[in-house]
């Protein structure tokens, strides 16, 4: 993320055939449309200027591979880090032929590991072919080629039904549309480890999804950046918040592998341990952005406690537990490797009211807690403790301890609808 929003890396398309003897010819060049569309769904698009496409894996939460007529081998490390990491990716028209292609390679690897991936590409192209070209009589409502033509598009665009029970199904809640498809390839065979998730009336596939070990990926023969399909962009950047969606309680403890840029934050609260003037990076940028809003307000917030080394939540369980007893402790305090704020998705905040700092329920913060949690969504905060959900979180009420899940989406629907995030999760 830059500054708490999503990054999209967007692949640039390539010509066919070069001048060798012009340097000038060796162009790669992008495509303003994706570029406008993530914008609209609100995050930023990053052009990857270069086949060593490792040195983006930290900046990108998310990937493009759009429409062109060359298939650039070096750029399928996207897909080892989009599978490995869970980071959401879209490939349109030549972007889905990538990626049924690459994961058929890795199928046909499987006869024979010894092979590169190129090397695998190169002995079953022939035998086994990854790609079609579209013959004349197949083409039907596909046209050979992309066009800014408002007719040229409207007349390649046909019906295409979706499989129930996908990631189609879920962005667009139908069992059909309209979509235009300009293409001159269509995918050969389709790798056992994909599904299926769209067809066109002659049987063309339409639309594919990897869904395994948490991987999130969508392959879609048609354009849906000409007819300005919104949806399919909204969910690539949503489903990019799933790392901030984690459900950490007495029952799930923080696994192993959970991996949160920790930055240090100058909290103004007067009783804070500097120990936890920690938050992760995105949350960061979310509280700055809520402390503003406060102010307006004419209320002031600082942060009492964000991110809290497992070593210090131990030693507060266990305080607390000796002074107020076990079953306090256990009521108001998570155990360590329970605790939201040992990711540093969770914070506490302290409020000033008449020059007093005050980390409390105390009636003279009611106004400002009701307030507070009116606006937390905006943020991608949500109240994680709500009052009356105690049976279901297993604490009590606390208007303080806020929680960043990502999605303003979401949050607003956890915050309109009075949810604790067990009841959105676990659904």
């Amino acid at each position: 993320m830059i500054k708490g929003k999503i990054v999209v890396g967007i692949l640039p398309t390539y010509n066919l055939k070069n001048d060798d003897n012009d340097p000038y010819q060796d162009k790669a060049s992008f495509v303003r449309m994706y570029e406008q569309m993530v914008v609209d769904s609100g995050a930023i698009p990053i052009g990857i200027l270069n086949s060593d496409v490792k040195q983006y894996f930290d900046i990108c939460d998310a990937y493009i591979w759009p429409g062109g007529r060359c298939i650039k081998k070096e750029f399928y490390k996207i897909f080892d880090d989009a599978i490995k990491n869970h980071k959401p990716f879209l490939g349109v028209c030549l972007g889905m032929q990538a990626m049924t292609t690459f994961l058929n390679i890795v199928e046909d690897r499987l006869s024979n590991k010894k092979l590169s991936i190129n090397a695998t590409y190169e002995a079953n192209k022939d035998i086994k072919p990854y790609l079609f070209r579209l013959e004349e009589n197949r083409i039907n409502n596909h046209d050979h080629y992309v066009t800014k033509e408002i007719q040229t598009i409207e007349s390649s665009k046909h019906r295409i039904k979706i499989k129930k029970g996908t990631i189609m199904e879920r962005i667009y809640n139908e069992k059909e549309i309209r979509v235009p498809s300009l293409h001159t390839y269509v995918v050969a065979r389709i790798p056992d480890s994909l599904v299926v998730s769209a067809k066109a009336d002659d049987d063309i596939v339409e639309a594919v999804e990897y869904t395994r070990d948490g991987a999130c990926m969508l392959g879609v023969q048609y354009h849906p950046e000409l007819i300005k399909d919104h949806k399919i962009f909204d969910w690539l950047v949503e489903e990019s918040y799933n790392k901030y969606k984690i459900l950490i309680n007495k029952e799930h403890s923080i696994p192993n592998d959970l991996k949160y840029k920790i930055i240090a934050y100058d909290s103004k609260c007067p009783s804070i341990d500097k120990r936890e003037s920690l938050m992760e990076e995105a949350v960061y940028y979310a509280f700055l952005e809520l402390k503003k809003a406060m102010k307006k307000k004419g209320y002031v917030i600082e942060l009492q406690s964000g991110y809290r080394y497992t070593v210090d939540q131990e030693d507060l369980y266990n305080k607390v537990a000796e002074e107020k007893e076990t079953e306090h402790a256990n009521m108001y305090v998570a155990k360590p490797r329970h605790s939201e704020h040992e990711t540093g998705l969770a914070i506490d905040i302290c409020a000033c009211i008449h020059g007093k700092w005050n980390f409390d329920s105390a009636e003279e913060l009611n106004e400002l807690y009701k307030y507070l949690h009116s606006i937390i969504s905006d943020y991608g905060f949500i109240l994680r403790y709500p009052k009356g959900k105690e049976s279901i979180t297993g604490y009590g009420y606390e208007p303080w301890h806020l929680r960043y899940v990502g999605s303003k989406k979401l949050a607003k629907y956890i915050m309109d609808n009075n949810l604790a995030l067990e009841e959105v999760v676990n659904k």
